[in-house]
């Protein structure tokens, strides 16, 4: 038996679950298995992934910040460490009059587009072609564990 450092040991077992997935993503695509199954599967694995994550995030950045460099590479990828900054508005009070002022354009444009749909035509209060909102529909799957 021979002995492996620890970052070895992650990275094999990195590579052997990543070799699964791809394997199972293929049994998928061939018919062999269930793509409800393993979708159900991959999100349990997100979000303990997520949150096993967010858990060690802090001192990961710590330790990152130990190789003294903005970006460096280190266990086969290139980490980069780098921020944002969030910027805060709803203490403004005309920002807060301009936020509902969108939400309303928002609303109407949405009502606009519905009432289109059923075949009605709507128009400006001075005649014009009431511009609709662009819907988009798409679907995903909610998981619940």
């Amino acid at each position: 038996m021979t002995c492996r450092s620890d970052n070895q040991y992650v990275m094999i077992k990195t590579k052997e679950i990543l070799e699964e997935i791809w394997h199972l993503q293929n049994q998928i695509e061939e018919g062999d298995e269930n793509p409800l199954h393993a979708y159900t599967q991959f999100d349990i694995l997100e979000k303990a992934i997520k949150e096993a994550r967010e858990a060690i995030r802090d001192t990961a950045i710590v330790k990152a910040e130990m190789y003294g460099e903005k970006k460096f590479n280190a266990f086969g990828v290139t980490v980069e460490v780098s921020g944002k900054t969030t910027w805060e508005y709803k203490h403004i009070p005309e920002w807060n009059k301009k936020k509902k002022e969108l939400s309303e354009i928002e609303e109407t444009s949405k009502s606009i587009r519905l009432n289109m749909d059923k075949g009605l035509i709507v128009a400006t209060s001075d005649g014009e072609e009431a511009i609709p909102a662009i819907s988009k529909y798409s679907q995903f799957l909610k998981i619940t564990v």
